[in-house]
Formats: C-alpha cells, structure tokens, sequence
C-alpha cells in the first residue's frame, strides 16, 4: 500500500508498507544558529512539523510541531493551540534579549 504525502512532507515516500502505524511525515526544519566558543555555530531552537497520520494515541494522528532545543533530540511535540503559545514566549524573549542588548554599550 502506498501513502499520499501532504505538501509540507521534505521526506519522499515511494515505499510500500506493511502497516499504516509506520507511516511518518516530516516538514522541513528550522532553527537559530548561534556562534561558538572557539569558532562554528550551534544549531538552537529546531523546529519542525510531523505527524503519524495513523495512529492510534490521543492525538488522533494529528500534525505537531516537534521541538529540539539544543540538537539533542525531540523534547516535545506541541499542538496548535501549544505551538502558538510558545511562539509568543519566543517573541517575548526575543523582546527581553534585545532589551539587555541596549546594557552592551554601557560602561562600568
């Protein structure tokens, strides 16, 4: 059996499954690249969209906003309502860290 993908889906089904619980889709992530000690960056704040169309939790299968804070892996999966409510405490912050930038130019 084959499985259409929704047009946010970055991964390529061609593959056939045994069971619909296997099939996965994943959009494309996004995330805030912040410099290194020492040189590089590091990728924060990942974000991207999946969902298990079949399965059979709580969730019914819906799409989620899938969160990895600092490249270590999913820490939680945020519904709709969830995943705008943590874009505002992002913009929040975001209002904050700028805010402490203006202290940078002060001197002692």
């Amino acid at each position: 059996m084959t499985v259409p993908d929704p047009e946010w889906c970055v991964d390529p089904h061609n593959e056939s499954y045994a069971a619909l619980d296997d099939v996965a889709h994943r959009g494309a992530a996004i995330s805030v690249s912040v410099p290194r000690f020492g040189g590089g960056t590091a990728e924060v704040l990942c974000a991207a969209v999946h969902q298990w169309p079949f399965a059979r939790d709580d969730d019914r299968g819906l799409p989620y906003l899938a969160l990895d804070a600092d490249g270590s892996g999913e820490v939680t999966s945020l519904h709709r309502s969830a995943a705008l409510a943590f874009a505002d405490q992002l913009v929040a912050h975001a209002d904050q860290l700028r805010a402490r930038c203006g202290l940078l130019d002060s001197a002692p």
